[in-house]
């Protein structure tokens, strides 16, 4: 019953919040000409420490390296002398509650009594004296009860930069339901590249 009540829960989680899909967003300063910009390089990750598992040098390496890789599929080119644009990435993970409604049934089972009588009367062939009748009613709806689900949210920031100002001038997050960790390490990939679709120097697909 505990795994049953697991199961409905996660798929409770993942009608109420969309986990089929994650979703991306992002966030530009419209003041800015994203085509003056030609170099860029990444701040070292100890600049920010999260303490969530996920500030190892493997997965740093792995999402600097694709992103980098997406980026130079423009006309930007990596540079750690005097880039143009400076990006860092950020994750975090978020304990979240929704409410969800469950049915409350009524099962009048009336102890489960079967008798048998002639009571089926049917036009054709008069009453049936071998009927069966069940006292056995089905299960009703009589209320809903609110039930708070705990799941977990995983966000995924990518920030850029202006060097010379010093000003943010993009920002693309991703935002997933977290059923597993290790599972949300192996989607951080597909997740930098949904979020470098949306930079402003569009990125070509593949």
């Amino acid at each position: 019953m505990k795994t049953l009540n697991k199961t409905i829960a996660l798929l409770s989680i993942c009608i109420l919040t969309g986990c089929a899909s994650t979703q991306i967003f992002s966030d530009k300063d419209d003041a800015i000409d994203f085509n003056k910009y030609k170099t860029f390089a990444w701040l070292p990750t100890g600049n920010f420490s999260y303490g969530n598992g996920f500030d190892n040098q493997i997965i740093e390496s792995n999402i600097k390296t694709h992103a980098s890789n997406l980026l130079e599929l423009t006309w930007l080119k990596a540079d750690t002398i005097a880039p143009d644009l400076l990006f860092e990435y950020h994750i975090e993970f978020k304990n979240k509650t929704i409410i969800e409604q469950q049915p409350i049934y009524n099962y009048n089972y009336n102890n489960g009594m079967y008798y048998y009588g002639r009571y089926n009367y049917n036009r054709y062939y008069g009453y049936d004296p071998y009927w069966r009748h069940s006292n056995m009613n089905s299960p009703y709806i009589i209320g809903y009860k609110n039930v708070p689900v705990t799941y977990k949210e995983g966000t995924l920031l990518i920030s850029a930069i202006d060097r010379n100002t010093n000003k943010l001038v993009w920002r693309g997050w991703s935002v997933s339901t977290v059923t597993d960790t290790n599972t949300y390490e192996q989607e951080l990939k597909k997740y930098v590249t949904k979020i470098f679709y949306k930079f402003p120097i569009q990125i070509p697909t593949k």
